[in-house]
C-alpha cells in the first residue's frame, strides 16, 4: 500500500506595487514583498483520491502552489 506523508501545501504571492488611494496612482516597490501562505502542514494521505483533493483545494485559494510530500510503501 502507498502512503503519502508529510504533505506541506502553500502559495506564493508577490507585491510588486503599491496603491495609494489619495493620488489614486501606482508606485513601483523598489524590493518586491513575497509572502506564503500555508495551506497544509504535515497531511498525511493514504489514497492518491484524497491526495488529489488536497491539491484541488490549495489551487482552488491561490495561484503558484507548491506541493511537497514523501512516498511510503508498505508491503
Amino acid at each position: 500500500m502507498i502512503s503519502y506523508e508529510n504533505i506541506n501545501m502553500r502559495t506564493k504571492q508577490v507585491k510588486t506595487h503599491k496603491y495609494d488611494p489619495e493620488t489614486d496612482k501606482r508606485t513601483k516597490l523598489k524590493n518586491p514583498i513575497v509572502t506564503y501562505t500555508n495551506h497544509i502542514v504535515d497531511g498525511t494521505a493514504y489514497d492518491l483520491g484524497i491526495l488529489y483533493k488536497m491539491i484541488d483545494y490549495a489551487s482552488d485559494v491561490g495561484y503558484n502552489v507548491e506541493v511537497t510530500f514523501t512516498i511510503n510503501r508498505e508491503y
